[in-house]
């Protein structure tokens, strides 16, 4: 009888559940990850809220239906943590994150009491602290899979240990004076300022303390994911082991597996997305007309909504640098009549538009991926969230960067003075600071017209070759995936009946 339950346990698919955060980035990374899973013969199911659910399916990008993948949405009942309506601060997140928490508790507990459970359970690690707690109270095995940049997390791990054992003082605020001047050493990472660490890393933020519990929970875990590869982030890497290893020796523990398992979206020639549709999207068009590496592509990602100061250094600083460019812009929030739809092209002056007829293209959505792909795009203007490094680095693309939120500015910083295969925009930009067109030419300038440009170029095109490399059958990505997969199924054969749990 053991042996025939431990032959249908063998052939029974597997159910993993994945947990991201509710912003739209996040959602997109973790779905990314979730396609990869299930090629692997994995069910998936997919937590979100309503609002993002329907706007990931109808991407164009992503047809799950198409690829067959067994993956199944849940809804959360919660709202959205939206930020590119750019009002309010961090405050306004914390509500979400706690109904998200709450809404797949109660989940995670009617399934229970319905006698299914999954086999693993995946969360992002900024809801990693209230999911876990629900995880382990049913002895559900669960891991973090990070978002974010190694480095990101080495850096609030080590603060944290820093302010913990009384060595550090750190601001309240990341604008803090002393926070825009001094500079910190972060095991694996290049000297930066204080506020390049991240604005939650800081005792008067409103997600101050729901890091701590997060750190706590990632140190107490077997397996931390990140969406990053070891050859982009080796030195970050070795950085954030070291700091690990010491947060876990202090508590008695042995540091989790960090397994780096990116890039996980799909690896897409220009040609290959083209021949799935029935029409080429404008941008791909307005790229087939300018010679290869010769466009600068400027996407800020969901979460950043320029004004339109900015947005007139922005747009005439790409026409002083003479370099064909392809803007994916949103226009400025209007409080006012936030329901008002404005194209981009209705808020830009006339003259202008007339000017650079062309030779420049604004939409308020591309398809990122096939951009960054095709042989025409020669730089990329990127707020440096790492989805975009990410695709920007896949595609041996070299970054212009120019952070604004968060992880950003940590990102900046590795891509610039760790990876060299980044320009920084404006050199120590602080958060709301205005960049000014000069600044945005000279940039230009550099990584088109110079040496710098040109070594920094090859080196992008070098780690094009090693993204290609560590997803390959023998790379690095597929080799820790491979080891997390022998843990998701090592978990669900010895997982504990649902008869002996008792629900609390």
């Amino acid at each position: 009888m053991e042996s025939s339950r431990n032959e249908n346990d063998a052939s029974r698919i597997l159910d993993v559940w994945m947990v991201p955060l509710p912003f739209f980035s996040h959602v997109v990374c973790f779905s990314h990850f979730a396609q990869k899973l299930a090629r692997q013969g994995l069910r998936v199911t997919f937590f979100a809220n309503n609002d993002d659910i329907n706007r990931l399916k109808s991407s164009p990008n992503r047809s799950w239906k198409l690829d067959g993948l067994d993956i199944h949405f849940r809804a959360l009942d919660m709202q959205a943590a939206a930020l590119a309506d750019g009002v309010g601060g961090c405050e306004r997140f914390v509500g979400p994150f706690e109904q998200a928490e709450g809404a797949f508790a109660a989940i995670l507990r009617n399934e229970l009491e319905g006698g299914s459970k999954p086999d693993y359970v995946i969360a992002d690690y900024f809801v990693l602290h209230g999911i876990t707690e629900t995880t382990n109270l049913y002895k559900i095995p669960a891991c973090v899979y990070f978002t974010c940049s190694s480095g990101y997390l080495a850096g609030s791990a080590y603060i944290n240990e820093l302010i913990l054992e009384g060595l550090f003082n750190i601001p309240g605020s990341y604008m803090d004076p002393k926070a825009l001047r001094e500079v910190i050493s972060v095991p694996g990472q290049p000297l930066m300022k204080l506020f390049e660490l991240g604005d939650e890393n800081y005792v008067d933020a409103p997600l101050y303390h729901r890091r701590v519990k997060n750190l706590d929970a990632l140190i107490k875990l077997d397996v931390v994911l990140l969406s990053c590869f070891e050859e982009l982030e080796e030195q970050s890497l070795q950085g954030l082991a070291s700091v690990l290893n010491a947060c876990a020796a202090k508590k008695g523990r042995k540091m989790p597996h960090i397994w780096p398992v990116g890039p996980a979206f799909s690896f897409i020639s220009v040609g290959n997305s083209r021949e799935s549709q029935q029409d080429d999207h404008p941008c791909l068009k307005f790229l087939d007309k300018h010679p290869p590496s010769s466009v600068v592509y400027v996407a800020f990602g969901n979460d950043v909504n320029l004004p339109l100061e900015q947005i007139h250094e922005l747009i005439y600083g790409l026409e002083s640098s003479q370099q064909p460019f392809l803007c994916a812009l949103q226009p400025p929030s209007n409080e006012s009549n936030p329901d008002q739809v404005q194209e981009i092209e209705s808020i830009l002056p006339a003259e202008f538009l007339a000017r650079t007829a062309g030779r420049g293209m604004f939409v308020k959505w591309a398809p990122q991926i096939e951009v960054l792909s095709h042989p025409s795009t020669g730089g990329f203007i990127t707020h440096c969230g790492q989805n975009s490094v990410l695709e920007s680095v896949s595609k041996g693309v070299p970054i212009l960067a120019w952070p604004f939120l968060y992880d950003q500015f940590q990102n900046a910083r590795y891509l610039v003075d760790g990876a060299r295969i980044a320009v920084e925009v404006c050199p120590g930009v602080i958060p709301g600071q205005l960049v000014d067109r000069k600044q945005l030419e000279s940039s230009i300038n550099t990584l088109f017209r110079t040496d710098e440009g040109a070594a920094l170029r090859k080196r992008a095109l070098q780690m094009k070759l090693k993204a290609e490399e560590t997803v390959g059958p023998n790379g690095s990505s597929t080799k820790n995936m491979q080891a997390f997969l022998q843990v998701i199924r090592a978990g669900a054969s010895s997982k504990i009946e649902l008869s002996n749990l008792q629900l609390k």
